[in-house]
């Protein structure tokens, strides 16, 4: 610090020894300090060099992510201060004999750099509520990257500043265990907790389900509340059960044993139409505790401390809402790990994925702050749902938990996944599948419309996924066999009605991946008042391919066909439309299905002008011809087109 101050250095970098700088590194953080007047503590990306000199695994990081910090060290071998910063913090702490232990809510572990970072960051407001620039001085003027609601106190430089020697632990000694914080926190502050938490659960007619639920939430929970000092009550919302299913609940809730820290069950039966925002606010109005936890009747508690585990975040005055990694039932299979919003909307990270591996640096281990979580197993201190006005009832059925988190995002909290723990979801039961029924396909795409409406600055954005590891294909690490021109350069397509010559059948061994439908110009993101354009036309891309055959003898089309009352198994009908497609070279779709053949070229896209399709709701399907017998096999996605008003499409064949 005394060299510093003589030599009148604006900032410091503290790095490792083990590895080398980026060649750039200097430039880039003097450079983002000055676009950033009110940041001054950050950290950025980083990889391994190998003996040999080449840079191998980057990592990729999220922006500033208090939770994910509790849980493992990963801003790691970088972080650069300004110097009047350091300044400071050396004054207040001048003669002080510090113990992580001396503050609540410090992470176990840490080395000597950790703990460093750690009272900077706690100096620089990084465990508090994001507040926006200017919000004390009631001046905000958002910045060029921060928009109205990203003011992050600590910054991320999206970029690689380090490369540490291979082998070297990226997180200093404090990496992302399956532990349970809240426990090593207990036992090392000798803290005693207490915590009343009402347990939210919308059910109609699956009193089975519900006995699993109850039954598995009070077997985890008693056996370990006492000591992590839980009280709970349960409040079911029935939105119409038969008599005799009524009847069975009500049995069942008087049969539930008098355990400790239960504090019984409230039953609210009102027959009405299914809006799980309705139901599930009609629950927070019975409730007289501390804490909301929202779960799906379909949700089984299977090991002791999740839910203390939940707590242990939910109580930070930083934090929004709390989900855990729910698993598909019987298998390891993840169906949940956080929420990511990419282009087509919010999706599961991981889903489908095994979680028997980790995956880039834990993603499915440890703890995370993430744009979300999902509605199936959610928790909020009561203040601050209260504080959001609760789920929107707006959105019945789709989205709204969706909708909770974006609200809590931009009203500066952070909202945080326990993946060091899980549940088992036995999806869809207590509602059906949505994609299996065209209307509910609508609707789900009508809410999610409605979504990015209300939260527009947040259409296509997640700030705690690297732009680097997004789905834009114009900013992906990847190497391609040829540069990708950029939607608004590819040729316009035009639509032509579909006829059914030859052998064709509808066939599942067609795969069609749609991953995104929808305005060039949104698609781009290409500012605020441009993203309702018309002007670009459409884009429609995905991947696709024949299970079991060689992809090389299959030339692909487009299906697009208007709604009208089919249902999704129904065949093709009459209104009906083909477009060819480009292809697109995808190895990381091959990658992942290495038993299928000749699938790197497995990409598709199209795009269309505005007015090349009558006004309507359209469901996207892949025509596959084979070349050498030319048996033509077909199935549709699960994604919708909606396009705009405009003339009809070409006719001829």
């Amino acid at each position: 610090l005394a060299r510093a101050q003589k030599k009148q250095a604006p900032f410091l970098i503290f790095e490792r020894r083990q590895g080398e700088e980026g060649k750039s590194a200097v430039f880039l953080i003097r450079d983002f300090f000055d676009k950033h007047p009110e940041i001054s503590l950050l950290y950025g990306d980083e990889d391994e060099i190998s003996e040999e000199g080449k840079y191998r695994n980057p990592y990729f990081k999220p922006d500033w992510s208090p939770d994910t910090y509790l849980s493992c060290f990963y801003p790691g071998s970088l972080f650069a201060i300004r110097t009047k910063t350091l300044q400071k913090l050396v004054a207040s702490k001048e003669g002080e004999e510090f113990s992580p232990w001396q503050e609540k809510g410090l992470p176990p572990k840490m080395t000597a750099p950790d703990l460093f970072f750690c009272l900077l960051a706690r100096q620089e407001q990084g465990f508090a509520r994001r507040r926006r620039a200017g919000e004390d001085s009631g001046k905000i003027s958002p910045t060029e990257e921060a928009q109205r609601y990203f003011h992050f106190p600590i910054g991320h430089l999206p970029e690689v500043l380090f490369h540490r020697n291979e082998g070297e632990d990226l997180y200093l000694g404090r990496n992302q265990k399956q532990e349970l914080l809240s426990q090593f926190h207990r036992e090392e502050s000798g803290e005693k907790p207490s915590y009343s938490v009402s347990i939210i659960i919308p059910s109609k007619d699956n009193p089975q389900l519900l006995k699993q639920c109850l039954h598995a939430v009070m077997k985890t929970v008693c056996a370990h509340g006492e000591d992590a000092g839980i009280s709970y009550e349960f409040i079911l919302v029935d939105n119409g059960s038969s008599a005799e299913n009524r009847r069975k609940i009500e049995t069942l809730i008087s049969s539930l044993p008098k355990t400790p820290g239960f504090l019984g069950a409230n039953y609210v039966y009102q027959p009405e139409p299914f809006n799980f925002s309705h139901m599930c606010n009609r629950g927070a109005e019975e409730a007289r505790t501390d804490y909301l936890l929202f779960l799906n009747d379909d949700v089984e508690a299977l090991t002791e401390g999740w839910l203390s585990e939940m707590l242990y975040f939910a109580e930070k005055p930083w934090t929004g809402a709390v989900g855990v990694k729910l698993l598909y039932p019987n298998c390891d299979l993840i169906q949940h790990c956080g929420i990511a919003n990419i282009r087509i909307g919010p999706v599961h990270k991981l889903q489908h994925f095994s979680d028997s591996k980790e995956y880039y640096f834990g993603y499915n281990r440890g703890v995370h702050d993430m744009i979300g979580v999902t509605g199936a197993c959610l928790l909020i201190r009561a203040s601050v749902f209260r504080e959001m006005g609760g789920f929107p009832e707006d959105m019945a059925v789709a989205f709204n938990d969706v909708e909770l988190n974006y609200h809590l995002f931009e009203s500066g909290y952070y909202n945080v996944c326990c993946n060091n723990v899980f549940l088992y979801h036995h999806e869809s039961l207590s509602r059906g599948d949505d994609l299996k029924d065209l209307t509910k396909m609508a609707r789900m795409e009508r809410e999610l419309t409605r979504l990015m409406e209300i939260h527009e600055d947040l259409d296509g954005v997640d700030p705690f996924l690297h732009r680097y590891i997004s789905d834009n294909e114009n900013m992906k690490v990847q190497v391609t066999l040829n540069e990708i021109a950029p939607p608004n350069e590819l040729p316009f397509t035009s639509p032509k009605c579909f006829q059914a010559r030859g052998k064709i059948r509808r066939d599942a061994v067609v795969r069609a991946g749609v991953e995104y439908t929808g305005l060039v110009s949104r698609y781009l993101r290409i500012g605020r008042d441009s993203r309702k354009s018309l002007k670009d036309g459409y884009l429609i891309q995905g991947y696709t391919f024949v299970i079991g055959d060689d992809n090389a003898l299959y030339e692909k089309k487009l299906i697009l066909e208007r709604l009208r009352a089919q249902k999704a198994e129904d065949p093709i009908g009459k209104e009906a439309y083909e477009l060819p497609v480009e292809e697109v070279y995808r190895p990381e779709i091959a990658e992942q299905i290495p038993d299928q053949k000749n699938v790197n070229f497995c990409g598709f896209r199209v795009r269309m002008r505005a007015d090349a399709l009558p006004e309507g709701d359209y469901r996207v399907g892949i025509l596959m011809r084979n070349r050498v017998h030319r048996q033509k096999l077909y199935d549709f996605g699960v994604m919708l087109f909606h396009a705009g008003p405009g003339k009809a499409a070409q006719t001829e064949a």
